[in-house]
């Protein structure tokens, strides 16, 4: 105990001072961005992809840490010559105006446009509310 002694011990309650819904208009702007590069992407015909660390055991059965490449899921997609552009936090798609889920555009090339003014819609918290109802959605499984 001689050791403990030497340290200055005292009781502390950790404050968290983050916004919670500052913090989920910062991880939808931060999706929205990866949206628009995965776009410009696309329209080069590429592949967008992120790095990810990730752990996986080696020969011996250790785990280390390496880089993945991994491919950015779009949200814009296309159906009947139609494209519609989808905004997700995680894996839930948010109803943009409360009840619909996408907006039409008329080509690839629009979409950059709407994903740009679902980014201000975020930081002005218009889809705050979407965000919320996302999160306290629960998947309901089949029985």
């Amino acid at each position: 105990m001689n050791v403990l002694n030497k340290l200055n011990f005292t009781n502390v309650v950790r404050v968290n001072d983050k916004n919670p819904i500052l913090q989920r208009r910062s991880k939808l702007i931060s999706a929205i961005n990866l949206q628009l590069n995965a776009h410009s992407s696309a329209l080069k015909d590429e592949v967008y992809t992120v790095t990810k660390k990730s752990f996986v055991k080696d020969s011996d059965g250790k785990r280390i840490k390496v880089d993945k490449e991994i491919e950015v899921k779009h949200w814009f997609f296309e159906t009947d010559n139609k494209w519609f552009v989808q905004c997700k936090y995680g894996t839930k798609v948010l109803l943009l105006n409360g009840k619909d889920n996408a907006v039409n555009v008329a080509n690839i090339k629009d979409v950059a446009n709407v994903l740009r003014t679902l980014q201000t819609a975020v930081e002005n918290g218009e889809l705050d509310t979407a965000i919320e109802t996302a999160m306290s959605k629960k998947s309901v499984t089949p029985a």
